[in-house]
């Protein structure tokens, strides 16, 4: 399964759409994690995610990033997954500082904001 995809059980008026007894949800949280990952393939040696309280409610963050191969190495804050994430030369540092951008990073003197929005029952095509 991809990582950064939650499976839940779905509401009623939409248990007709789904694959299987899950719906698939891609939440704000996992599509951060996503983008951090392809800014660090492309370019980027550190990425800063800005989730809000809610985000580590509905995913899993540290789990997510641990899967991805990155450890806590200093761990900040009052929630469960804030805190620096290295995985060799990358760097993923976890923040609630609401008004920066859910992800940013910069990419070769280019600095790069992205405000991110999950959505639900994802099919893969």
């Amino acid at each position: 399964m991809n990582e950064y995809i939650d499976l839940r059980e779905p509401p009623p008026n939409r248990v007709a759409y789904c694959e299987g007894d899950k719906e698939e949800h891609l939440t704000e949280a996992g599509l951060m994690i996503a983008f951090a990952m392809h800014l660090l393939a492309t370019g980027a040696t550190a990425v800063e995610l800005h989730p809000d309280g809610e985000h580590g409610k509905r995913h899993d963050i540290k789990a997510t990033l641990e899967r991805l191969g990155f450890n806590l190495m200093d761990a900040h804050g009052k929630t469960s997954y804030g805190g620096l994430y290295r995985r060799g030369g990358q760097a993923i540092n976890v923040t609630l500082r609401p008004g920066q951008g859910d992800v940013v990073a910069n990419i070769a003197d280019q600095v790069v904001v992205a405000e991110c929005k999950g959505v639900h029952n994802i099919r893969w095509m």
